[in-house]
């Protein structure tokens, strides 16, 4: 038979079956964490560990992922919280994920998401535990990656399949896009909302710059999106408070000055930065963080679809809320809700 006639034989067979034109990914959850490792190394950051139940939780977005054909934050499982309780996390403080798809192996994602600032802070946030996932289809189609990283206190993975995809219409929606092919988000509330403290991972209190810039988020605009979801919820609106607004705007700038999202802050409490800024007579007070969103909309949807959203939907009568850009250019976000005395 000529090399011809055997050339067209082998076109026709690819026509009629469908022959793959992408290879099988490769993926190794260690061997990513210690690339994640290595990076964090590079910026004076403390390893990550493996977590059982962060590996369950993102192998679970990576299959949902798959199912839908889509690259996204959103599951049916719910928020970014609600899945990793899911799957065994417990009295976690603040959380992260990286998505991306097309990316052929674990080297290739790594180096699209370092690239990438949004991911990148993700990557060096000061975080304990990690988690990682890739799914892709039996016909080698594009791969589906999700990174994961939290701070909690325990961890019990339960029997939850994380093996098997779904198609379940997806319950919430904190997406952040960052560039093409990869997406991440980050949100994190304060864990003891009635002291006025806020309690997460520590952070190292040095900066990479002065913490400075102005507040890019329309605060106005802001509450009044936020007092639509609390009077949907049949509470009072908030009164927007300076005092608030400025207490935010320099939590926001330490974040963008480290490139970290963190509750941590080198002024101390929540309610030792408000009084700093005016408002002395301060009887509860608690934050929520986040970063990623690029606006005001976005990110309201985000912390109104979390776990972020009990503290807005809390007993308080006072609200601030800022967002500053990093030098990187990725948006850093503070909202802050007091009962006291807004001077």
């Amino acid at each position: 038979m000529s090399s011809f006639n055997s050339f067209l034989i082998v076109f026709l067979i690819c026509i009629t079956i469908g022959c793959a034109t992408t290879n099988a990914a490769s993926f190794n959850a260690e061997y990513q964490l210690s690339l994640v490792n290595k990076v964090r190394a590079q910026n004076g950051k403390s390893p990550l560990v493996l977590s059982p139940c962060l590996l369950l939780s993102a192998q679970a977005q990576s299959n949902y992922q798959l199912s839908i054909i889509t690259m996204t934050h959103n599951s049916p499982y719910g928020s970014l919280f609600d899945r990793m309780i899911k799957f065994g996390c417990q009295l976690m403080t603040s959380v992260a994920e990286n998505v991306a798809m097309g990316q052929q192996t674990d080297d290739t994602v790594m180096n699209a998401w370092v690239a990438s600032p949004g991911h990148f802070a993700n990557i060096i946030g000061n975080y304990k535990y990690f988690g990682a996932g890739m799914a892709q289809s039996s016909s080698n189609g594009a791969p589906f990656w999700t990174q994961q990283f939290a701070n909690y206190q325990t961890c019990v993975p339960t029997s939850s399949s994380s093996s098997s995809s779904t198609t379940v219409k997806p319950t919430t929606s904190s997406v952040s896009s960052a560039n093409s092919g990869t997406s991440s988000t980050s949100l994190s509330t304060s864990s003891n909302p009635t002291s006025g403290t806020s309690s997460t991972s520590s952070s190292s209190g040095s900066t990479s710059g002065t913490p400075t810039g102005p507040n890019l988020s329309n605060t106005t605009l802001h509450v009044s999106l936020v007092n639509t979801f609390r009077v949907a919820n049949n509470k009072p609106v908030f009164i927007l408070c300076p005092c608030l607004v400025q207490a935010a705007l320099a939590h926001s700038q330490y974040q963008a000055s480290i490139n970290t999202a963190t509750n941590s802050d080198p002024e101390g409490s929540v309610a030792n930065r408000i009084r700093a800024r005016g408002c002395p007579n301060v009887s509860t007070a608690t934050q929520n963080i986040g970063c990623g969103f690029n606006t005001d909309a976005s990110a309201v949807q985000g912390f109104t679809t979390t776990s972020t959203k009990n503290n807005l939907l809390g007993n308080y009568q006072y609200f601030g809320s800022a967002m500053v850009k990093s030098p990187q250019g990725y948006p850093y976000w503070t909202q802050i809700v007091m009962n006291g005395e807004c001077s």
